[in-house]
């Protein structure tokens, strides 16, 4: 199965473009640095390390990436302004992972509710 993602670029870096739901449904979503950025549902993966995660997870399911580049060539890409990817900034995220960790120790977490207070 092939899917496409753009990679968006600007003179200093590039950045996949993913839903976080898909990072989710690979569970690598806990993999991702903060070098990478997120708007909403959608993640920015930085190309160094993070993309590499991303892609490699992928293709362990079977499925093929094809690759569209956006090249921003005049100026830093809007990107940047965008929320760093880390659990604090994305409470949805956060209480994932949180979760994923309690199942990992036996706890049934569908008796358990999390409150993130900012």
């Amino acid at each position: 199965m092939k899917v496409k993602r753009n990679f968006h670029t600007d003179p200093g870096h590039g950045w996949l473009e993913v839903k976080y739901s898909e990072l989710k449904d690979l569970g690598i979503e806990d993999k991702i640095s903060s070098y990478s950025y997120i708007k909403d549902d959608v993640v920015y993966l930085e190309e160094d390390c993070d993309a590499a995660v991303y892609l490699d997870a992928m293709k362990a399911k079977g499925k093929e990436v094809e690759i569209i580049e956006l090249i921003q060539l005049d100026n830093y890409h809007e990107i940047r302004q965008y929320k760093s990817y880390d659990m604090i900034n994305h409470p949805v995220q956060f209480e994932d992972v949180l979760k994923k960790e309690i199942e990992k120790r036996g706890f049934d977490t569908s008796k358990i509710e999390i409150a993130v207070i900012r």
